[in-house]
């Protein structure tokens, strides 16, 4: 329908002209701020967005909504307001809801008259004067100074915690807390709507802290009036059985016939009687002494409910090591109690005993501690002569804040890198390293918090052997962790690297080579090895062509990796033909007289100096592959060689039977210091140097040029007497291990301990404390397993 039209020249009547002056005046309509008290404005703009809400949704006029609705509808929101800052402003800290709404109402209607033209000099001036000041609802007027006021008589400006007094006589309910007396005097003064002091995170949370508070007094009391009334329904369950009991006597007398059946109680439990006869005692003396009755209570015999004090740390133990609950640890232990007690082994006063989850999560939390402690009390005085770490990102169990503080559980991806201490290959420690500020590398990062873990120990001086992974992050020359950590130490130190490591790269490339790339996302895509995944629902083939092994090879490992799955997949039904079928007996002959072989050969013998042995093994059967196979690993087959470095020749050289083999070592190491006692102990850059591929000793297996040879680092304290008596005798080198196998093993338990608990000494107590388990029962696959541990 259309609108009336209007005389010429006037504007057309809108809803924003029809209530535009008030708005004007005062402000377009909007919400409070989140960190501040209103003032009458921020009231009144309040109240205008509640008008225009209205009229949005419920299409009234605004005549149809009065001012005293608008005040009572914006009583609650002031109050909620308020409350953000502290939860105890509230009646009677604050005046009752009646006095607010009518305090916003005489303001809202001044400031109308005003508006209209209509208001007196004294209207505008209350007006003016208070339209930007804060709308105090605080139940005490009295007049609030800061410490450095002459007015506030506070003794120690300086050392006061309180910051502000107030000289109030108010009621003690409706003073404000002091904890607010200063951010009220700096809303109190504030003239517009930023005051000096706003409300944030920390006020948050101490509303929230009283609120919990607040409820937690109420839980406890409406505990505590559920107890009082369970307890009067017992006495009155009591008096209605004692009231039948003689009933049901009285009537069985009487009978003269004694036809009448006998009143026979129920049967009730030895717990039950005690507890309902010492609530008819307690009863009985009340009816009688009155006020008194407590006094005679107090000096009657009744037997003390028995508590549980039994320690339970070897249950906390093995909850820990075996990975189960504290509720279901606790369970099966009631439950063997229960048992004990059913088949006559312990008597039912012992019930007692009974385990209770909260008891084990404490015991479970003290043995993690005591781990802890018993460790550091092991290491005090040790040195540490090697060291052994790995690293890697695991789901992680932490606690993250959130916009309030509070926390809340939560699973992330962390780097941990554990340590181990070589060569007993035990865990030693397992950190988060620091995020690397440019232009440092993670490399760094990791070397420097070694380097704070041997300062702890006071062990700078006594490192000798670092054992890692072949990756570049911890074997570049430049840049990676064992070249940082040698700088910080000023001194050279002897590389461990993994051999079983360094002996899957050359199977990885020659997959890569002859058979196809591999994808993060579908593993191997080349058509042989992506049937890799299915091999074990291939059937079996009776007439599968024989390939010849290795060298003294009797089996496979029991373990499936890539080339055991090459090997299984020679003897089904894979349907392969052709050039693929050739990719499959090229894979499986490498696997069978290479890779299986080494693999063996290093773990038979993997003490330091059969480092260099394996390398020249490895030498020896690659010349028996086919050429395709030589010139796709041969690369990778050099810079995996770091144990023909010529520090580790030379050890192994001097550990050798051969006379021949420790003359040459020790007329080496002579040549090298050159006349010094001692050997060299700075740092020099750790380049792999060129293998002679045809080698068939070690002696030939490296060039032995000046400036590319250097001193192992067990040698360098040896004077050179020392050093010509290893022409008698070989060299006992030190029993440090060629592969990080147990590093491996500790790096698991790490990931273990990362999603079971959290916090960095809770994991690693957990580890510790599994560790102490372990060396206990070392397994338990029988009783007798258990029977070895009393």
């Amino acid at each position: 329908m259309a609108s009336p039209c209007k005389p010429s020249g006037s504007k057309p009547a809108t809803r924003q002209s029809s209530g535009s002056k008030l708005a004007a005046f005062v402000g377009g309509g909007r919400e409070f701020a989140e960190s501040e008290v209103p003032t009458y404005r921020d009231v009144m703009k309040r109240g205008i967005l509640l008008q225009e809400l209205s009229d949005i949704r419920e299409g009234v006029d605004k005549r149809g909504y009065p001012v005293r609705d608008i005040a009572k509808d914006l009583n609650p929101m002031v109050l909620a307001q308020w409350k953000k800052s502290n939860a105890q402003f509230a009646p009677p800290m604050v005046v009752i809801d009646r006095s607010v709404t009518r305090r916003i109402d005489n303001f809202w209607k001044k400031v109308s008259e005003v508006v209209r033209g209509r208001a007196t000099k004294a209207v505008k001036e209350f007006v003016e004067k208070n339209m930007d000041r804060l709308f105090d609802i605080t139940a005490c007027p009295h007049t609030i100074f800061l410490c450095k006021d002459q007015e506030s008589h506070c003794s120690n400006p300086q050392l006061c915690h309180a910051r502000a007094h107030v000289q109030c006589d108010c009621p003690l309910a409706s003073k404000v807390p002091t904890l607010d007396l200063e951010w009220l005097y700096y809303q109190r003064i504030t003239v517009g709507e930023e005051s000096a002091m706003m409300m944030t995170g920390v006020d948050k949370n101490e509303t929230h802290r009283q609120v919990k508070a607040a409820k937690r007094k109420q839980l406890e009391e409406e505990a505590k009036l559920k107890k009082q009334k369970q307890k009067d329904e017992k006495v009155r369950h009591l008096e209605l059985q004692e009231q039948m009991f003689l009933g049901q006597a009285e009537d069985h007398q009487d009978s003269e016939d004694g036809t009448e059946e006998s009143f026979i109680l129920p049967l009730r439990g030895k717990r039950q009687e005690q507890q309902e006869a010492a609530i008819l005692v307690d009863r009985l003396l009340r009816e009688r002494l009155g006020s008194l009755a407590p006094l005679v209570m107090q000096y009657l015999d009744r037997p003390a409910a028995r508590r549980n004090t039994m320690p339970v740390r070897n249950l906390a133990l093995a909850s820990i090591r075996f990975d189960v609950p504290p509720t279901a640890a606790a369970a099966l232990a009631s439950g063997f109690l229960q048992d004990l007690i059913a088949d006559g082994h312990l008597s039912p006063d012992m019930s007692y005993l009974v385990c209770d989850p909260n008891k084990l999560r404490r015991a479970r939390q003290d043995a993690i501690a005591s781990a802890r402690d018993i460790d550091q009390g092991k290491h005090q005085g040790t040195k540490i002569v090697g060291l052994g770490y790995d690293g890697r990102k695991d789901k992680t169990r932490t606690m993250v804040p959130d916009s309030y503080g509070k926390l809340h559980p939560r699973l992330i991806r962390e780097e941990h890198v554990s340590v181990t201490e070589e060569p007993s290959g035990r865990y030693h420690w397992r950190f988060v390293p620091e995020d690397p500020v440019p232009p440092e590398k993670p490399a760094f990062k990791v070397a420097q918090a070694l380097y704070d873990l041997l300062v702890t120990y006071d062990s700078t001086d006594s490192l000798i052997v670092l054992q890692g992974d072949s990756t570049r992050a911890n074997t570049g020359w430049k840049g990676g962790t064992h070249a940082h950590l040698e700088k910080m130490l000023g001194r050279k130190l002897f590389w461990s690297k993994c051999v079983l490591h360094t002996n899957e790269l050359p199977l990885r490339h020659l997959i890569t080579s002859i058979d196809g790339p591999t994808s993060s996302d579908t593993g191997f895509m080349g058509p042989v090895c992506s049937l890799l995944s299915s091999v074990n629902e291939m059937q079996c083939n009776a007439e599968f062509r024989r390939v010849p092994g290795g060298e003294d090879l009797t089996e496979i490992p029991e373990w499936l990796t890539t080339a055991q799955s090459l090997v299984h997949m020679w003897t089904r039904k894979h349907g392969l033909t052709g050039k693929e079928l050739n990719t499959l007996e090229i894979l499986v002959k490498y696997c069978l007289q290479v890779y299986f072989k080494l693999y063996y050969d290093i773990k038979v013998h993997h003490r330091l100096e059969d480092g260099p042995k394996h390398i020249l093994t490895q030498l020896r059967v690659m010349r028996s592959q086919p050429k395709k196979v030589q010139t796709a690993v041969t690369f990778y087959v050099r810079t995996g060689a770091w144990f023909a470095h010529s520090e580790y020749v030379l050890l192994s050289l001097m550990a050798s039977q051969s006379e021949d083999d420790r003359r040459f070592a020790v007329t080496q190491i002579l040549k090298l210091r050159a006349g010094e006692e001692y050997g060299d102990t700075s740092v020099k850059p750790r380049i792999t140097p060129k293998l002679n591929l045809s080698a068939t000793s070690l002696q030939t297996l490296i060039s032995w040029q000046p400036g590319q040879v250097h001193e192992p680092a067990f040698t360098f304290s040896l004077s050179g007497d020392q050093i010509q008596e290893i022409l008698v005798k070989p060299y006992e080198v030190p029993e440090f291990s060629i592969h990080t196998q147990s590093t491996e093993r500790v790096l698991k338990q790490v990931t273990e301990a990362a999603a079971a608990v959290v916090g960095q000494q809770a994991r690693d107590g957990f580890i510790r404390a599994r560790a102490h388990h372990r060396e206990t029962m070392p397994c338990f696959r029988s009783k007798k397993d258990m029977m070895d541990t009393f």
